[in-house]
């Protein structure tokens, strides 16, 4: 590789900045971090993409709070169509563009990033809906957790058919919330798994 003065002379000669020469477009970093899962660059060795980094890193003053809403858009997020993560990666290129964010920006990068799934959100039903949904999975996998650690002493089970009712209703209630979102949405997302 060779040095920065050399670096920035090849850069000068194809008329551009080293990081482009390097890295390629701004442009094309940012969508292939948002819509590819491309890894982030950072200025240690640590190799994450995107969606790893915001979950993972410790880049907020309320970590636990804000890790877990942060969570909650990523997995939404992972979620939309290639034609809406389309959408919010473009949004999140014209910010970090007004924000004079460069390859490096990593953390103001992400905190750009979850600032436009926010506001990708905020006029539609699915904003409303998806706290909801989150709290609808994490009690039902609480429950199987559960479940599984008592199973081995039959007599601290209830009725069998009791608890599959509650997951029913769970499940039933879910899928009530994604009717609305079917009927009130704008936004596409791929099916529950």
């Amino acid at each position: 590789m060779p040095n920065t003065e050399r670096l920035q002379v090849i850069a000068d000669l194809a008329e551009t900045d080293i990081n482009t020469f390097l890295y390629g477009s701004f442009e094309d970093y940012i969508i292939g971090l948002v819509v590819y899962e491309d890894k982030l660059l950072t200025k240690g060795s640590e190799e994450k993409n995107l969606y790893e980094f915001i979950v993972y890193h410790p880049f907020s003053p309320s970590l636990s709070s804000m890790a877990m809403e942060n969570e909650k858009l990523i997995k939404f997020f992972a979620n939309l169509t290639l034609e809406n993560k389309a959408l919010v990666a473009n949004q999140t290129y014209e910010k970090c563009l007004r924000e004079n964010l460069g390859h490096f920006d990593s953390i103001e990068i992400c905190k750009t990033f979850i600032a436009s799934i926010s506001a990708f959100l905020f006029n539609d039903i699915r904003g409303y809906t998806l706290q909801i949904q989150m709290e609808v999975e994490r009690i039902e996998q609480e429950w199987t957790d559960f479940l599984q650690e008592v199973s081995n002493d039959n007599n601290a089970l209830p009725n069998m058919e009791g608890i599959q009712e509650i997951f029913e209703a769970l499940t039933n209630f879910y899928n009530g919330l994604e009717k609305i979102n079917e009927q009130y949405s704008n936004l596409n997302t791929e099916p529950r798994k």
